[in-house]
């Protein structure tokens, strides 16, 4: 969530934290079976 001039919103968290917290908890192939995770590994895993 901190990247240089990024501005968010409160009510934007969930939704922007939600992709990570599903890859973080395992849960990302249960709930996102037609993305192919090679594509976003990178973004999540850090």
């Amino acid at each position: 969530m901190k990247r240089a001039d990024a501005r968010w919103e409160k009510a934007s968290a969930p939704r922007l934290l939600a992709p990570r917290v599903a890859w973080r908890n395992g849960e990302w192939d249960r709930l996102h079976p037609d993305v192919n995770p090679r594509h976003i590994k990178r973004h999540l895993a850090a």
